[in-house]
């Protein structure tokens, strides 16, 4: 998830994409570190979002994120 909040931030700067979802992440990221109870069906559902309504930042996306959260965001790979 580091890693795609790396790339998402770049993409920022095009403005593909708000900086408001990467702070979304960013708090994503910090519940999972906290095991907070909500964290991975939050983030599944984060990237399910993502995936649905700016694809073209599929590829930044590495597959195995999809893989490990499953449910919906297995549609996309």
């Amino acid at each position: 998830l580091q890693t795609l909040k790396s790339r998402l931030a770049a993409a920022s700067e095009s403005e593909v994409i708000s900086t408001d979802m990467i702070h979304q992440l960013e708090s994503l990221i910090d519940q999972l570190t906290q095991q907070s109870e909500t964290a991975y069906e939050d983030t599944r559902q984060w990237l399910n979002n993502l995936m649905m309504h700016t694809p073209q930042l599929a590829p930044v996306i590495d597959r195995e994120l999809l893989w490990i959260f499953g449910g919906d965001c297995l549609h996309y790979l």
